[in-house]
């Protein structure tokens, strides 16, 4: 079917005329210097199958899109024909709250999401960032985390099964709908964290917690990293529970102090610490945490109830949106929970990626390291970054670390990997999307080894 006007009416036939948009309108969706010549919206997942299955039959490659958020993500598209938008499977399907489980479509905002399993005191409890934007199925798609992913875990962990489309029109599910159900376990995994090149996730069942009675959020401020880093020790060893732990530099602790909250005085770095739970057991955990930064020196002290703004605002740092992608680079680095401090103290250092307008955020708890950094954009400066990108990237692999592009302009995209070498994962994933995807329907080029 390569008549593009004999196409667009088949697509209209199946989702209607006020959900197919042509050119003009799909210029909003431009991702890496390309444009779709159609958008498609569904409504339903047999309207996804129907959509899929024309494409997969004339060979065009679809880009399945929730919210947007997170479409810097990956290496640059080989071919984007058709943006599968799922903006219309908004809805909550079923809600058990005796079992803590809710089925959900993927369209659903994580905002809205959580202010419908509010109003019954539950939620899900996973953060990412752009939650006003950012789509179940967006975060699903990518395995998206927040800072609570310390006490939480992540979305790949938070899941009890999905319903997926495959590439040929095939609908299929994996796991259940109550959490002693592990049938399909591997494979539900595997569409978790595939940015959409696998299957495109329609729905899933959600693992829910009770909302917590108490949140409340902690910044301390200390002179240095290291000062920092020797109050956060005490606390990851004790038996304290908190739900995340954020290391940020001065650059960033002054842009939250400026437009959210924190501490009147103190320009240094912060130490960010969230805990939950009922309130004489916050209040005592608090109270330890004071002793343990007043014992490293604290030079600024401020605590008070956690809405998620400065949550929010911190993660909005290192997710750049818009032509912003164009202006900054980000990193995630991840290494041992023991290295993070020189890995930190190094880049906020370096001759390359240190200096004015770089921000850093580090999750003292799981080993991860965000850098958003100002990108050159004369040769000499990106062939610097690359080299030192390269450097790295061997450093953490000989310490089974890793580093990942979060976040470039195209150009640099298309002469750096952003993702590196996976070994034996890759030759996996590969093998998998020969057999789910052999004519390379779904976002093709965007996951490693240009699947």
């Amino acid at each position: 079917m390569s008549d593009v006007a004999t196409l667009i009416d088949a697509l209209i036939a199946i989702v209607g005329q006020p959900f197919v948009r042509t050119t003009p309108q799909a210029d909003i969706y431009r991702l890496d210097e390309r444009v779709p010549w159609v958008v498609v919206s569904p409504g339903t997942v047999e309207e996804v199958a129907a959509v899929l299955a024309l494409a997969h039959g004339a060979e065009l490659a679809v880009v399945p899109w929730g919210g947007g958020t997170t479409m810097g993500l990956g290496q640059p598209l080989e071919r984007m024909d058709i943006v599968l938008c799922l903006h219309r499977l908004n809805h909550i399907l079923e809600h058990e709250p005796a079992e803590l489980t809710a089925t959900v479509q993927a369209g659903i905002t994580i905002a809205v999401l959580q202010n419908q399993l509010g109003s019954r005191g539950q939620w899900w409890p996973v953060d990412p960032p752009l939650p006003e934007s950012a789509t179940l199925g967006g975060v699903l798609a990518t395995n998206a985390s927040g800072p609570k992913r310390l006490l939480y875990g992540t979305a790949r962990d938070l899941v009890i099964g999905v319903q997926v489309v495959h590439a040929d029109g095939v609908s299929s599910k994996a796991g259940g709908k109550v959490a002693k159900n592990v049938t399909g376990y591997d494979m539900m995994k595997l569409y978790i964290g595939s940015l959409g090149t696998l299957a495109v996730i329609v729905g899933a069942t959600l693992k829910l917690r009770p909302l917590p009675p108490v949140q409340q959020l902690v910044w301390a401020g200390f002179p240095t990293p290291v000062a920092a880093w020797q109050a956060a020790q005490p606390l990851l060893r004790s038996q304290l529970l908190p739900n995340a732990i954020e290391l940020v530099n001065p650059t960033v602790a002054a842009f939250l102090q400026r437009n959210v909250a924190g501490p009147d005085s103190g320009q240094g770095w912060g130490l960010l610490v969230g805990f939950d739970g009922v309130e004489p057991a916050v209040a005592r955990q608090i109270r330890e945490l004071q002793g343990m930064c007043q014992a490293a020196g604290m030079t600024a002290w401020w605590t008070d109830l956690d809405d998620g703004r400065l949550w929010r605002a911190l993660q909005a740092r290192f997710r750049p949106q818009g032509t912003e992608r164009d202006e900054r680079l980000v990193l995630r680095v991840a290494t041992v929970r023991t290295e993070v401090l020189p890995w930190l103290d190094g880049l906020a250092r370096d001759e390359v990626c240190g200096g004015e307008g770089l921000e850093l955020a580090a999750r003292l708890g799981n080993g991860l390291i965000f850098a958003n950094l100002p990108y050159p954009h004369d040769r000499a400066g990106t062939e610097r970054l690359m080299e030192r990108m390269t450097e790295m990237r061997a450093q953490l692999m000989a310490r089974r670390g890793y580093l990942v592009i979060e976040s470039a302009p195209v150009s640099f995209k298309a002469q750096f990997d952003s993702w590196g070498d996976l070994g034996p994962q890759a030759e996996v994933m590969s093998a998998l999307k020969r057999e789910f995807d052999p004519r390379r329907v779904l976002t093709p080029g965007r996951l490693f080894n240009g699947l």
